[in-house]
C-alpha cells in the first residue's frame, strides 16, 4: 500500500506541476494554445479566457489530492518503517472527508448474507 500511495503521490506531483506550468507561463498562460498556428491571437485569448477558471479550479483539486496522498504516504511508510500499525483513528483526524465519504459508502452497501 506505500508503494501505491507513493506511486500517486509521483502521478499526482507531476500532474499539478504541469497544470502549474500552464496556467502560470508568460502572456496568460496556455503557452501551446497561443502559440499554434492554427489559432488567431484573439481566438487563442478568448480560449484560454475560457479555460483558465477551469483549469485554476482542476489546479485546487489536484493540490487537495495530492496534499492527502501525502498525508497517507507519509502514514504508510512511518508505519512500515516501523513494522507497526497506523494508530486507530489518526487517518480519520488527519483526512475527515475520506473518513466520511469512506463511513457513508460502506453503510449503504447491503449487509453480506
Amino acid at each position: 500500500a506505500a508503494a501505491e500511495a507513493r506511486s500517486l503521490v509521483e502521478l499526482l506531483s507531476g500532474r499539478h506541476a504541469e497544470l502549474c506550468a500552464v496556467l502560470e507561463a508568460p502572456q496568460g498562460g496556455y503557452p501551446d494554445l497561443r502559440n499554434s498556428v492554427w489559432q488567431a491571437p484573439a481566438s487563442a485569448q478568448a480560449a484560454a479566457q475560457s479555460l483558465g477558471p477551469q483549469m485554476t479550479e482542476n489546479r485546487k483539486k489536484v493540490e487537495e489530492l495530492l496534499r492527502e496522498a501525502l498525508v497517507l504516504s507519509h502514514c504508510l511508510s512511518r508505519a512500515a518503517e516501523d513494522s507497526s500499525k497506523i494508530p486507530g483513528g489518526l487517518l480519520e483526524k488527519l483526512l475527515p472527508k475520506r473518513a466520511k465519504q469512506y463511513q457513508k459508502g460502506i453503510s449503504g452497501q447491503p449487509a453480506a448474507a
